[in-house]
């Protein structure tokens, strides 16, 4: 079926039944992934290799971004980036995940998936340890005039002091007192 309506959209990108077909194939495509049983990938942000994205996850993937390059205004647009993008970050394709992510935020910045967005790439510094790339990226995001919600400066504030704490004590045990 979803294959159907992913032809149809793709038939009638012009017609009135263009959007339903596309966002048909994306809801047919998400019931198969959710039917699927995946082998067990690790914590989200520990893949150490890239893991291959499975062909009905890759699918979904392939109907969202069919959709979003149809309607690219559409109000759901954010939340299906946020979708493509975790489905990468999950699998361990870092940097092509980071990149969406910096993407929705740089398109939707006020949105619920734009803020969520910045949480992802800065934890993924702070969550990896490397603690130089979370301060950076923390300092660029609360230099951004567009990142006005007060509950997310905080989190962002508790983050670089975490993670200049976290670096200090790093330099203090390779004994770099300089840096720290």
């Amino acid at each position: 079926a979803a294959k159907h309506y992913e032809n149809v959209a793709i038939a009638r990108k012009d017609g009135k039944y263009a959007k339903p077909a596309a966002l048909n194939a994306v809801a047919a495509y998400a019931i198969v992934d959710k039917a699927t049983k995946y082998p067990k990938v690790p914590v989200l942000g520990s893949v150490e290799q890239p893991i291959a994205i499975p062909e009905t996850k890759a699918a979904l993937v392939k109907a969202m971004e069919m959709y979003i390059g149809m309607f690219p205004t559409e109000a759901d647009v954010p939340a299906i980036r946020f979708t493509i993008a975790g489905i990468h970050y999950e699998y361990g394709h870092y940097p092509v995940a980071l990149k969406r992510y910096e993407d929705i935020f740089q398109a939707h910045p006020k949105t619920e998936q734009g803020r969520a967005s910045i949480k992802v790439m800065v934890g993924h510094y702070t969550g990896r340890k490397d603690y130089a790339n979370s301060i950076a990226q923390t300092r660029k995001y609360m230099g951004d005039d567009r990142v006005s919600d007060g509950s997310l400066k905080t989190w962002l504030t508790d983050n670089l002091r975490l993670a200049m704490f976290q670096l200090a004590i790093a330099f203090e045990t390779q004994k770099q007192f300089v840096e720290a």
